[in-house]
């Protein structure tokens, strides 16, 4: 609920942790995790609606919303992260921060990001980006945005299609800021969701999907 750094808002702690199965360390592949949480010391319960979560992949040419309060200059991939590319030193905002980004498809990204991109991931970018405008718009995923959510407005609700993932510096000329896709690990959601244990740390695989066998109607 905070919209200024260190103010307002409550402060939750982690009771438990399920990780995708497939996640490895230093790698960017399957970046999820679901977290069960409860109240720390001084917090009341949670009364906000939890927001819905997307059931499909995000496809191309979606505009939503980025949240974060990540460092906002831009860098270049093998930069000093805490210097932007004009060599001005870098600090995180005082001020939640958010902006308008519109998705790529995956194989457009794969373009950008040869080797790199693998399904599970959306690339977005600045509206300014797409149009050519110079990397300093400021509409980009930095470090401290890891996490961050990425929210498509979807007739009269909001519902969550992305999480902060990745990028190749931050907001550096034509690279993207890579999000995993939210939709495209919805039933692993479900599935992680039914299997989180307070105090414990879990690996929870992808949902098997059922066998052709399975989904033929049983002769009587």
């Amino acid at each position: 609920g905070a919209r200024k750094l260190g103010q307002g808002g409550q402060s939750f702690a982690i009771a438990g942790v399920a990780v995708h199965a497939g996640y490895v360390p230093d790698r960017q592949n399957h970046d999820v995790a679901l977290l069960l949480l409860r109240p720390d010391r001084g917090s009341s319960a949670m009364r906000q609606q939890p927001i819905a979560l997307a059931s499909r992949p995000l496809p191309g040419a979606v505009s939503a919303r980025a949240f974060g309060w990540g460092l906002t200059g831009a860098v270049g991939p093998d930069g000093n992260i805490m210097m932007t590319v004009d060599q001005r030193l870098q600090r995180n905002p005082d001020v939640l921060q958010y902006g308008e980004m519109i998705s790529v498809t995956l194989d457009e990204c794969r373009r950008k990001l040869p080797g790199r991109v693998a399904p599970g991931m959306v690339c977005m970018y600045s509206k300014a980006a797409l149009a050519g405008a110079p990397s300093a718009d400021g509409v980009f995923t930095c470090r401290g945005d890891s996490g961050g959510p990425l929210v498509r407005k979807v007739g009269a609700r909001e519902e969550l299609v992305g999480v902060v993932s990745w990028s190749m510096g931050c907001g550096f000329k034509q690279f993207p800021s890579v999000f995993t896709d939210a939709g495209r690990y919805a039933k692993w959601v479900a599935a992680a969701r039914q299997q989180l244990v307070p105090g414990a740390a879990i690996r929870v695989a992808e949902p098997r999907a059922p066998s052709r066998q399975e989904g033929r109607p049983q002769a009587r």
